[in-house]
């Protein structure tokens, strides 16, 4: 059985406390839930913070995490983080993650049995010209490999692949998956 821990962050209290934020993230996780992930699978934990995007102390992140750490059935392999299209929520929070898990197995101690690749629908990691410029070395020196231009056409659960409409395969151990935001319901 696939076991899920579940991570939500809104920037404001105001954020938090309207709903529409945290509404529209559970929806999204829902989605991907009811329509890609494999079954059977199991919610171990929710996690939620409400904190800027500027501020690294993240409680909440760290207990998700630790209930991660916990589980201990996975001992490295090929950690995907996907960008499944765009627009997301928040689009650098993809690649906290991204650093954030390249930071942990460090500090566990196995980094070196975790291959990291992050891909993304954009052509590079980074959204901004001048981040881009500035940062885009980065994940090539922490050895996390970037596919871009990778548009998702499915997760192939049997093989443990992300397949693109190019045909392209990228196989993985551990998927992470950033959903498309949809927006409210409102709104459309």
């Amino acid at each position: 059985m696939r076991k899920f821990v579940i991570y939500y962050r809104v920037s404001t209290k105001k954020q938090g406390d309207s709903g529409l934020g945290l509404a529209a993230q559970e929806r999204d996780v829902g989605l991907y839930l009811d329509n890609y992930a494999e079954e059977p699978w199991e919610i171990v934990g929710k996690f939620t913070d409400i904190e800027s995007g500027a501020n690294g102390d993240r409680p909440e992140l760290w207990k998700a995490i630790d209930l991660a750490e916990k589980l201990k059935d996975w001992e490295g392999g090929r950690l995907v983080v996907n960008i499944v299209e765009m627009p997301i929520k928040c689009p650098v929070a993809p690649l906290e993650f991204t650093f954030l898990a390249d930071s942990f197995f460090k500090e566990k101690g196995m980094r070196d049995k975790v291959e990291m690749t992050y891909v993304t629908p954009l052509p590079g990691a980074f959204t901004k010209p001048i981040a881009a410029e500035a940062f885009g070395n980065t994940l090539d020196e922490k050895g996390i490999a970037v596919e871009p231009d990778f548009m998702l056409m499915e997760v192939d659960n049997e093989k443990k692949a992300l397949v693109s409409y190019d045909e392209r395969e990228i196989p993985f151990d551990l998927l992470v998956t950033v959903p498309l935001n949809m927006g409210a319901d409102f709104i459309a």
